[in-house]
């Protein structure tokens, strides 16, 4: 069984606060400020006035797209730089950029370990513990290390490793959101909610 998952490592509070400026700033202020252009555009083909208007709304269409472009560029580069986890049935693994290691702790039996994978929703946005609620993280004893699972096929591997984890007698809970219903079928039955 050489089941492998690799990750990247979210290693601070400022990705997550960049997510939730994200998510406000397009999701809101971008559709707003979208409709009402649109609106005043139609309004002003038909009508021949509200150009200012229509000048107002592009200008703060443009002020809003700046720190939104920004704000994406910068968390872009957060996770180019990342630490990369790596997941093994006995090894936990942390890797920096330059590939040395910075964390190396053993998956053994007796051991407690909490797993949590949560899907993009938007509820988690509107709370002050955003990252506690959207959070994707692996704790085992104190040591927490939170991550981001780039697909449904490293979600799997993960679920296979947890698995694995189960049968040589770690204690395993494991928090999927519902979103994953279909995955947790795979799972040892122990390791089903």
């Amino acid at each position: 069984m050489n089941t492998e998952f690799i990750a990247k490592v979210v290693d601070s509070d400022r990705y997550y606060s960049q997510r939730q400026f994200s998510f406000f700033a397009y999701t809101i202020g971008h559709s707003l400020l979208i409709g009402s252009i649109g609106g005043t555009f139609i309004s002003t083909i038909s009508s021949g006035d509200n150009y200012l208007l229509l000048s107002m709304l592009v200008a703060g269409y443009i002020l809003i797209a700046i720190p939104l472009y920004r704000n994406m560029r910068n968390t872009s580069r957060m996770l180019e730089s990342a630490d990369e986890l790596q997941l093994r049935s006995d090894r936990l693994q942390v890797f920096n950029r330059e590939g040395e290691k910075v964390r190396d702790l053993s998956i053994k039996e007796g051991q407690k370990m909490r797993i949590q994978i949560r899907s993009e929703r938007i509820g988690p946005y509107f709370y002050s513990d955003y990252k506690d609620r959207a959070a994707n993280y692996i704790r085992i004893g104190d040591e927490r290390i939170d991550f981001i699972v780039e697909s449904d096929y490293r979600l799997r591997q993960l679920l296979e490793l947890a698995g694995q984890w189960h049968l040589i007698g770690v204690e395993i809970e494991l928090d999927l959101e519902k979103s994953y219903k279909d995955h947790n079928r795979k799972l040892p039955v122990s390791l089903q909610k």
